[in-house]
């Protein structure tokens, strides 16, 4: 199963430079301010890391912003 990012951040992450051909490194940040480092994104929205620590069992729609980490 692919893990995609909501639409609103995989629109931000897509204006962030890319850490490497096509990828971008981030730290994603939920509703309740915990923040996930060192996510690789592919394209603007597929989270390569899967499973990803720190993410496991988490809906993604408590996914509210994004940073990245280039």
């Amino acid at each position: 199963m692919r893990l995609r990012l909501p639409d609103k951040i995989g629109d931000k992450v897509g204006t962030f430079p890319e850490s490497s051909y096509g990828a971008h490194l981030v730290t994603l940040i939920l509703d309740d301010g915990t923040r996930i480092p060192h996510v690789r994104i592919a394209g603007c929205d597929e989270i390569v890391d899967d499973p990803l620590p720190g993410l496991n069992g988490v809906d993604l729609a408590r996914i509210v912003d994004v940073e990245s980490e280039v």
